[in-house]
């Protein structure tokens, strides 16, 4: 998972059990303190970043071009000012940013190498750029 899907997961989880038990009255699938023991066990990524999760499985998150999920490199959410964007300099810094959007997740499992994305765009236009990923040897692509 991405750090800013990260931030907002366990608001959008709690904010779908509010919709689903106290307005809806449906049975609770799962509590707020479920929500927040699941969060603990997570681990964020970087894009490109490389992750050794043990000696046969590897991952690395990608931009997928689009805004369905949310996935930006972290560091460059530390630099976004917190009041409106007036100022020549934060215009600049804006240009540089990515926009939030999605991550297709590549996986080598062994000898076998699989990218999963729920959706990806590989044609820019003047809101996206086009999904960003490594030329790779896949066994196997999952995506919508």
């Amino acid at each position: 998972m991405t750090y800013p899907t990260k931030a907002l997961a366990p608001l959008m989880l709690e904010d779908y059990r509010r919709v689903m038990v106290d307005r809806r009255g449906e049975e609770e699938q799962f509590t707020s303190e479920n929500i927040v023991q699941c969060m603990k066990k997570v681990t964020a990524v970087d894009l490109k970043q490389t992750v050794q999760v043990d000696k046969d499985l590897q991952i690395r998150a990608y931009y997928a071009g689009h805004l369905a999920g949310l996935a930006r490199q972290h560091s460059v959410l530390k630099g976004v000012p917190k009041r409106p964007l007036r100022h020549e300099g934060h215009l600049r810094l804006l240009r540089q940013l990515e926009v939030l959007g999605a991550a297709m997740i590549y996986a080598k499992v062994g000898d076998a190498a699989i990218v999963y994305t729920g959706d990806y765009n590989m044609t820019p236009d003047r809101h996206l750029g086009a999904a960003q990923i490594d030329r790779l040897r896949l066994d196997l692509v999952i995506t919508e």
